[in-house]
């Protein structure tokens, strides 16, 4: 199963987003990114695995990301 990287816009969707994932088994770290071009702050949830799985719950639960990026 694989891993990546999704990309919020804002702190509360990161961490809607690990709870979620973590309430279905799936670990998930929140890093805070700065975005140099538009100069605002994201927030990345690296997924260490059941990457497809996790995009399907986010997608399920209506959560909002800007980015998924596979990394497998």
């Amino acid at each position: 199963m694989g891993n990546g990287v999704i990309t919020f816009s804002t702190i509360t969707y990161a961490m809607k987003a690990q709870s979620l994932l973590q309430r279905n088994g799936i670990k998930a770290d929140i890093i805070k990114t700065q975005d140099n071009l538009l100069r605002t702050c994201q927030y990345r949830l690296n997924v260490h695995y059941a990457f497809d799985k996790a995009v399907g719950l986010l997608a399920g639960a209506n959560i909002t990301y800007l980015i998924a990026i596979n990394g497998e």
